[in-house]
């Protein structure tokens, strides 16, 4: 055993001595004219076994450079432009490491001759205008990988353990299958379903809203997006993808994808099911899925969250999820393009905790020991449709039609004991049965009407959402003060509680865009919201007698309202040109708000004025860096729980009350990002620092009664 070792560290001694860094350079220009190829590709391939050893593209002046680590000896080098026919050559390193190939001519592609078929190699990364294109085959990966296995190959390239995804430092926000959304906008469904075989190209390109996409604008140049081209011969066809697994304990895991492809027409279906705490289903599915009625929100390190108390993943407990899913896509005449998925996700979570904690104070200490108990089970349904309508070529309509409903039952049972050093002690029991359901239920739409002059454009977008939420809780708590073994006081709570929140939101903007000059352009839009919310607490004590929930309790019951409306005309000056873009819009945000407190009587109303400011600065220098400025303030009135002056004593040892008086809180923010991604090497510099600014914040204010 101890020589095996020995010759291993050997051998791996040997590799790393033989590896040796290399240099390639050279010019790429047009055969005829002799005009130098901006952006051509160029790579180099393992004469053996054709792997991957780098790639580059060539610089303005058609340069480049080609760079690595490498023991092999002997190469395949290859040249592309679209266009133009491919040049390659082999290579062979003896002892000179460094090869200048001079200049490469490149010829015209264009042949009249009938019955000839061109096989042209494929390589394994594009640059085309904004998008930056990896042909998936050129990546080794394991033999059953999905689409994450793939990614996780590409260079500049990185998924961290919640899943999020990083391109040459720049988040994606969406991941597209032949343009398509699939199962929604969580990048993770994709990820994990989406079986290597199938996929051609990974096009990676900055992320654009619909106006943008309409009016052939540049995107956010902080954020990207992922579009997954199906390989032309497997987009006809039936692929389809399982895997499973199980072990000690009954624990098993499951999951299954399949696919229909043909042509522009797409369907999906997909399942899992398993009992090892994975959630089954991303964040933001179980986000969207409650609508604005997620009112309580946490995300933990381990990957799991939670949303209203109910735990998904993680270790918060044994939790047992199924899910499934249908997605579908199709076009019609190049006019009409439709996308639509539903979308099922189920939990179970049982958990245990016990727990002993001391509190040390300037002039006494108490300790708290606890034991509680926990189920939660919930159903979720997400509903999400796009369609799209080319009315001619310069008008687009879009409606973006959603729905999404959850059930929730959460049980729970909590005993502790409180005491400190002078011999008193609080005795805590209590328990929680509750039942929720919550549905939200809306539509995006927006028009665009492009003039003949480019950059000229009117557009209109508008959103609408309504949601309802209601809970039935079944409250019981016993508090107990003693002091040296004798009882003080007995505090009991058996009630029943019923709450609803109902909420209503528009929002209209109309926006004008002109051309000042082929840099320079115009924009004016103003925008109009209005956002009601109606919620109602309803509290009934337990008769001692009947047991029954019949004794209306005023003091820990209310109906509140608020409306708030806002109203934000502005004008924007953006300029574009080379390697330069930023963008300034100011106006004024005006904010109405009017609370009214049906059961005390009582109602006040807020306005608020503010100036309105949006900046952003991007700036490309060199052949991989980037610097992103961005300033832009947020103002925010107060939630309706924060305002309602109404004891909350649900958790006696957590007792909340709002404050009427809150003013808006104004926010501020800046956000400087530098980066200088060398994917050629794999290596470089993403750094972001942000300062935020707050009036005005809504803080809570923490009394201790023991």
């Amino acid at each position: 055993m101890k020589r095996l070792i020995l010759t291993s560290i050997a051998l791996f001694a040997i590799a790393i001595m033989h590896a040796q860094k290399f240099e390639i350079k050279g010019v790429v220009q047009d055969s005829t004219n002799l005009e130098l190829l901006q952006s051509a590709t160029v790579f180099l391939e393992s004469k053996t076994d054709s792997t991957l050893i780098s790639y580059s593209i060539t610089d303005e002046n058609g340069a480049f450079k080609l760079v690595g680590n490498t023991a092999v000896n002997e190469f395949n080098f290859f040249t592309s432009f679209t266009g133009y026919k491919e040049y390659s050559k082999t290579i062979s390193f003896d002892e000179e490491r460094v090869i200048d190939l001079g200049t490469i001519s490149l010829s015209s592609d264009v042949e009249f001759l009938e019955g000839i078929v061109v096989n042209a190699r494929k390589a394994p990364v594009t640059v085309k205008q904004d998008t930056l294109e990896f042909n998936a085959k050129s990546f080794n990966t394991k033999a059953d990988a999905n689409l994450e296995d793939v990614i996780k190959e590409l260079p500049g390239v990185q998924i961290d353990k919640d899943g999020k995804i990083t391109v040459n430092g720049k988040e994606v926000t969406k991941i597209l299958v032949n343009g398509k959304e699939f199962f929604g906008n969580d990048p993770q469904v994709a990820l994990k379903n989406l079986p290597k075989e199938i996929i051609d190209k990974i096009q990676v390109t900055e992320s654009k809203t619909e106006e943008q996409k309409a009016n052939g604008e540049a995107g956010d140049a902080n954020a990207s997006e992922i579009n997954i081209t199906i390989d032309e011969d497997k987009n006809k066809g039936w692929f389809s993808r399982l895997t499973a697994g199980a072990g000690t304990d009954e624990r098993y895991s499951m999951s299954g994808i399949v696919n229909y492809f043909k042509d522009s027409f797409r369907v999906s279906v997909l399942g899992s099911s398993n009992n090892i705490n994975s959630p089954g289903f991303s964040f933001d599915e179980i986000y969207d899925a409650m609508g604005s009625s997620a009112y309580s929100i946490n995300r933990n390190s381990n990957g799991s969250f939670g949303i209203n108390g109910i735990s998904f993943g993680g270790s918060g407990g044994i939790t047992s999820s199924r899910s499934a899913g249908l997605s579908l896509a199709n076009d019609w005449d190049e006019k009409v393009e439709l996308s639509t998925s539903y979308f099922y996700g189920n939990n179970d979570t049982e958990s245990f905790t016990d727990n002993r904690t001391t509190t040390f104070l300037p002039d006494r200490e108490f300790t708290t020991t606890s034991s509680s108990r926990g189920r939660s089970m919930g159903d979720s349904h997400r509903f999400n449709t796009r369609v799209e309508v080319k009315l001619d070529t310069l008008t687009t309509i879009s409606i973006e039609p959603s729905f999404n409903q959850s059930t929730n039952n959460n049980l729970s049972n909590r005993v502790s004991n409180t005491s400190d050093t002078t011999g008193q002690e609080i005795d805590l029991e209590t328990s929680n049965n509750s039942n929720s359901e919550n549905y939200s239920a809306g539509a995006n739409l927006y028009f665009s009407r492009r003039f003949k002059k480019k950059g000229n454009s009117v557009s209109l977008y508008t959103t609408l959402n309504v949601s309802d939420s209601e809970s039935i809780n079944d409250f019981f708590s016993e508090r107990v003060i003693s002091e040296n073994g004798v009882v003080d006081e007995t505090e009991i709570q058996n009630q029943v509680i019923n709450q609803e929140s109902k909420g209503t939101n528009f929002s209209i903007t109309p926006t004008w865009r002109k051309s000042l000059s082929e840099q320079y352009r115009l924009n004016i839009s103003y925008r109009v919201s209005a956002n009601k919310q109606e919620q109602s607490r309803n509290v009934f004590d337990r008769d001692m007698v009947t047991g029954e929930a019949t004794i209306f309790n005023d003091a820990l019951s209310n109906d509140f309202k608020t409306d708030n409306t806002q109203q934000r005309p502005s004008v924007g000056l953006s300029y574009n040109k080379d390697k330069t873009r930023w963008e300034v819009t100011a106006g004024l945000l005006y904010q109405t708000l009017n609370t009214e407190n049906i059961a005390l009587d009582s109602s006040f109303d807020r306005s608020f004025s503010n100036p309105y400011i949006r900046a952003y600065l991007s700036k490309q220098y060199g052949k991989f860096g980037r610097i992103y400025f961005n300033y832009s303030n947020n103002i925010n009135v107060p939630s309706t729980n924060q305002l309602q002056p109404v004891e909350d004593r649900t958790n006696p040892q957590n007792i909340v009350t709002g404050n009427p008086d809150l003013k808006a809180t104004n926010t501020h923010n800046l956000y400087l990002n530098f980066n200088n991604y060398n994917w050629e090497e794999g290596k470089g510099i993403y750094s972001g620092a942000g300062f935020t600014y707050t009036d005005n914040q809504v803080v809570d204010s923490h009394y201790l009664i023991i």
